[in-house]
């Protein structure tokens, strides 16, 4: 079963390229320390300065 929509306003931490055409971006809450787990296939919308939405993939990696 899939989660319900969730909407949030997230912060990018950082963005680092990766090899092709990928860049990995980390996100988080201005004010919880975690985001909500994920189901596999979600995707996040992003709302760019110029207006566009780009549907890209989520995936929670830990890393320590």
């Amino acid at each position: 079963m899939a989660s319900p929509r969730i909407i949030m306003k997230l912060i990018v931490a950082d963005i680092r390229p990766e090899p092709g055409d990928v860049q990995l971006i980390s996100l988080r809450h201005p004010r919880k320390s975690s985001l909500p787990p994920f189901d596999p296939g979600s995707h996040v919308d992003v709302h760019l300065p110029d207006r566009r939405v780009r549907q890209i993939r989520y995936a929670a990696i830990q890393l320590t």
